[in-house]
């Protein structure tokens, strides 16, 4: 996952993703499906020794509920006649609550501004599935969030907010699916 406004430039942070997913077929024939998960995703950021700032690490954690419509292709035939798709384009919204955050003392932003980082974050999502068999397959996802997680604009009477830039987080997220 990466920040805009955190002086680092590059996806160093790696977190965690993991939860559950619903889904629901649209159609009779399970080419446009509906889902939604339940999922506990870690986001932030990290400099490295190249950047133009200090070494530090940002964890932000959340409760993360997507919604999304996804379009299958590339019908297979199992050994047993069920049909199931290869392929599945996803695109949807998803509601983050910032549960937790773990910031190094070095971060660009006072603590005094990380107190003040929205707890709601809005976003939207585009990825692709792949899947092995009926059952087991592997999802590469974008994100995006669409409202910052701070921005200095919303607290004009705050003595230093005016030199801080305001933050936007967006990741990438890798996963192995199981579906029953």
């Amino acid at each position: 996952s990466q920040m805009d406004g955190d002086s680092a430039a590059g996806y160093h942070k790696v977190g965690l993703n993991i939860g559950l997913r619903g889904t629901i077929r649209l159609n009779d024939d399970g080419q446009w499906l509906l889902s939604t998960e339940l999922l506990y995703s870690q986001r932030g950021s990290r400099s490295t020794e190249n950047d133009y700032v200090r070494p530090f690490s940002a964890t932000l954690n959340y409760i993360e509920i997507p919604v999304m419509i996804s379009l299958c292709d590339w019908s297979q035939t199992t050994s047993d006649g069920s049909k199931y798709y290869k392929i599945h384009f996803t695109a949807g919204a998803s509601y983050g609550r910032l549960i937790g955050t773990n910031i190094t003392t070095v971060f660009t932003h006072p603590p005094e501004a990380i107190e003040k980082f929205n707890k709601s974050d809005f976003s939207y999502t585009l990825g692709v599935s792949y899947f092995v068999n009926r059952h087991w397959g592997f999802t590469w996802r974008y994100t995006q969030s669409v409202n910052y997680l701070f921005d200095p604009k919303d607290y004009p009477s705050e003595p230093n907010f005016d030199r801080l830039y305001a933050l936007k987080g967006y990741f990438f997220t890798v996963q192995t699916c199981w579906l029953f």
